[in-house]
């Protein structure tokens, strides 16, 4: 029987229903306190030709949506705002990417660090989108609580 071929769109829906529900445990950050920000940059642009599409950033929105209760994200209208620059070893001139930042808090669980490992994983998936590295950066951060206005004298 001939295998069906799968768009990278279909094989990245596939793959991001697994980690929506495969993967155990509450994600959802608190609103203060220690935490864990992973930002990923994901690539929308290589040399000028498209990588990660539309329908695949939606995709992804919706899982973070779905694990985390919501993320952060640099706007894609007009040019992608983030520019990123690599020389591959062996090449004579730089590769240069645009990128779309997404940024998701969670508490400092190591569920939390196993979902980005297989994220990034299936980000950097030939079938996918063709794009050899996802950069996903991992940092312990405060997340500040409201303090008391002082009254009025």
């Amino acid at each position: 029987m001939a295998r069906k071929k799968h768009s990278g769109t279909e094989r990245l829906r596939e793959l991001l229903e697994v980690l929506k529900t495969e993967l155990p445990g509450d994600l959802r950050p608190g609103l203060h306190g220690y935490a864990y920000r992973f930002t990923l940059y994901l690539p929308l642009l290589a040399e000028g030709k498209p990588v990660f599409t539309d329908e695949q950033r939606d995709l992804l929105a919706y899982l973070l949506h779905a694990r985390f209760a919501g993320f952060s994200a640099t706007a894609v209208e007009g040019s992608p705002p983030w520019f990123g620059s690599w020389l591959p070893p062996g090449a004579q001139r730089p590769v240069i990417d645009r990128h779309q930042l997404f940024v998701v808090y969670t508490p400092q669980v190591e569920e939390a660090k196993t979902f980005f490992r297989h994220l990034k994983s299936i980000l950097e998936l030939k079938e996918v989108a063709g794009q050899d590295v996802v950069l996903v950066e991992h940092t312990v951060v405060w997340l500040m609580e409201g303090g008391l206005l002082p009254p009025d004298s």
